[in-house]
């Protein structure tokens, strides 16, 4: 019997919608993101991008809340027609992006034990 996806997980995934700017060695694209954790992010690119399983690329965002740009290489995991699934490089991980999820963490549990 197999595990679904979401069990296997490491990190908690919040649903989102903002801009996401992906950058490769010759481009820069617009997608927009469909959620996001502590581990990786998935995004709608608004045209096909192109990106094969194992590429890196740069990506910048703004979360919800917070005024600042925050930047990270990310790998390609997975992509399904425009939607792609990008695993954030650890060691690009800054504490601005790191104390962002946990932001969003404390939100959500309070959102949710709020009668």
């Amino acid at each position: 019997m197999h595990t679904p996806i979401h069990d296997r997980r490491k990190h908690k995934r919040y649903e989102c919608n903002f801009p996401v700017r992906v950058i490769t060695e010759t481009e820069e694209i617009s997608a927009v993101s469909v959620d996001v954790s502590m581990g990786g992010i998935r995004i709608l690119g608004k045209k096909p991008l192109l990106l094969p399983i194992g590429h890196e690329v740069t990506l910048r965002f703004m979360l919800p809340g917070v005024n600042q740009e925050i930047e990270v290489r990310a790998c390609v995991r997975m992509h399904l027609g425009y939607f792609y699934g990008l695993q954030f490089v650890r060691s690009e991980t800054s504490d601005a992006f790191i104390a962002c999820i946990t932001q969003l963490d404390v939100k959500n549990e309070h959102k949710n034990t709020v009668p």
